[in-house]
């Protein structure tokens, strides 16, 4: 049991009775989103290849946060140790429900082009949701996405 369950059977006497008339302890939900289940559908080593990321109200998140590379986004989203809060889910939008694809991606990063075009070779059943023509918000976004 980490850390994180501790706390949250102390806080919570409901989860701390379960725990005492079962002997399980509780599963505490991790994070999800569009976002992080779009990181998650790239390979480590393209995530590593998208630069310039800006974690922001286009892909459901509030603010603006900047990361060198989807594998740090992806890091701050989900962390591989969780404590006992994760800063990502205060400034998730909870109400933000669209798919995401790499073109969403691509309009607040910088995705390589062989990444985006193997990552559509991957997801053919989302080619309903590709953008023909890129409208960037991001300034960074057009400038050597080669």
């Amino acid at each position: 049991m980490d850390k994180r369950t501790i706390k949250h059977l102390t806080r919570n006497p409901l989860a701390m009775a379960r725990y005492n008339a079962t002997g399980k302890s509780p599963e505490l939900r991790t994070p999800t989103s569009s976002l992080i289940t779009l990181l998650q559908s790239l390979y480590p080593r393209e995530r590593a290849q998208i630069t310039a990321v800006r974690v922001n109200e286009q892909l459901g998140y509030q603010g603006g946060r900047q990361f060198h590379n989807a594998a740090q986004a992806l890091n701050w989203l989900l962390p591989a140790n969780p404590g006992t809060h994760i800063p990502s889910e205060s400034w998730q939008n909870k109400r933000f429900q669209k798919a995401l694809t790499i073109d969403d991606l691509a309009q607040c990063a910088r995705v390589p082009d062989r990444v985006a075009d193997e990552w559509w070779r991957r997801h053919p059943q989302l080619a309903s949701l590709r953008q023909s023509t890129q409208t960037t918000s991001c300034p960074h976004a057009l400038e050597g996405s080669q």
